[in-house]
């Protein structure tokens, strides 16, 4: 950063955001539990086996859950994979979500499943995940009373957000900040934006 102020008069950080979030409850370091936008960065680089996967559940109701879906059920489809199940779990009603209702569409159509209402309680597995205990929500999205169930699930992806590195900007002061370490997570377009506004 030194080195950055002393070359240039202003300096833009659009760094981001950094790792997945992670949900505490029993079970969360069980192979097969994957954090999003990790799991879509290997798949994009050809790293991702899919070998002995049959049910996949994807946590989460915003734009980056809808793209781990239709990337799932796009592997699916091409019958190179034991996949059979793809399933959407989001805590709230699907009027709730985030995610684009267009993109949420076309994953229904495709064949996606649902489990709206729904929360993850614990990861179920020896050594690795084989389902997902979960419960239903109330309207305040917190887990009703004896209404536990198990989802199966070789492979869950948790796609609830991602961490902000506050550390990485310790020191850094009198700059412009934009883009999703900024605003909490957007489209890139709106980095882009920021930058040309702190450009002007």
């Amino acid at each position: 950063w030194q080195q950055l102020e002393a070359k240039f008069d202003a300096v833009f950080v659009g760094v981001g955001l950094g790792a997945d979030s992670w949900l505490d409850v029993p079970g969360n370091s069980l192979r097969g539990i994957r954090g999003a936008v990790d799991f879509i960065s290997e798949l994009k680089l050809g790293r991702i086996s899919m070998s002995g996967v049959r049910h996949a559940v994807v946590v989460g109701g915003g734009n980056t859950a809808i793209d781990v879906v239709r990337e799932l059920l796009v592997l699916r489809s091409t019958g190179t994979t034991s996949l059979e199940s793809v399933t959407l779990m989001y805590r709230g009603d699907e009027a709730a979500m985030s995610g684009y209702a267009h993109e949420r569409s076309i994953a229904w159509q495709a064949g996606a499943r649902s489990a709206f209402r729904t929360v993850p309680l614990a990861f179920v597995g020896d050594g690795a995940v084989k389902a997902v205990l979960c419960a239903s929500t109330d309207a305040n999205k917190r887990p009703v009373a004896n209404s536990e169930r198990n989802i199966d699930a070789d492979l869950v992806i948790l796609a609830i957000g991602q961490q902000r590195n506050v550390h990485a900007l310790d020191g850094l002061t009198g700059v412009y900040m934009g883009g999703d370490f900024k605003n909490g997570g957007k489209e890139v377009v709106d980095a882009v934006a920021e930058g040309m506004s702190a450009a002007r």
